[in-house]
């Protein structure tokens, strides 16, 4: 999912029903209920969002862009964390949402601009980054030794980002480039936007 549904804690006892029948079958214990539902409700999340994005792809012939943009921002996702939806509806509209604004952008965009859009929101993305992430979740902090590995990750991922984006640019991979740079921006976005809600929430308390 390109936006992530929030843990356990928040909405898992909302979907015990879905692993009552294992439990009636003693597969599970009862105290484990909660969690094998939620990961139920996740793979359901997931199944959906994905199909519901692959069907696009398949429909607007994108799939290579598609893998590209989506490839680009979980990779990155995965190292520097984000912004988490409060339900698994809110992630499904925001993830579909977030796809359909980057395939209006991309066959909207003049093709003599992304060079110039693409250098942009990689400058954004970097300056994001560099200053908020990587970020932890609540439910799972860090250690300075997880924070260490988590940021030369992020930092190696762009420098391979800032070596590659220039060939596939020199190259005429314009809609290559641009994909995996929004996939990027995206990821960046949502570490933006989870901080923004992580200092907001700080000054209410």
């Amino acid at each position: 999912m390109l936006v992530a549904a929030r843990g356990i804690e928040e909405d898992g006892a909302a979907c015990q029903p879905d692993s009552s029948f294992f439990m009636q079958k003693n597969l599970i214990a009862a105290e484990e209920t909660p969690v094998y539902s939620y990961c139920f409700e996740v793979v359901l999340s997931m199944v959906v969002s994905w199909g519901s994005i692959l069907m696009v792809a398949m429909l607007t012939n994108t799939l290579w862009v598609t893998a590209c943009y989506i490839g680009s921002f979980c990779l990155l996702r995965s190292v520097v964390g984000g912004y988490h939806a409060s339900t698994h509806l809110r992630c499904y509209l925001l993830s579909v949402g977030a796809y359909l604004l980057f395939l209006l952008v991309q066959f909207s965009l003049p093709t003599q601009y992304v060079s110039i859009i693409c250098c942009l929101l990689t400058v954004f993305s970097v300056a994001v980054l560099l200053k908020l992430a990587p970020l932890e979740h609540p439910n799972n902090p860090f250690t300075p030794q997880s924070y260490q590995q988590f940021h030369r990750r992020m930092l190696l991922f762009l420098a391979l980002f800032i070596i590659i984006l220039p060939m596939l640019l020199q190259h005429t991979l314009w809609q290559t480039a641009f994909a995996s740079t929004w996939g990027c921006t995206q990821a960046a976005t949502s570490v933006a936007v989870a901080h923004y809600f992580s200092e907001k929430e700080e000054r209410t308390l």
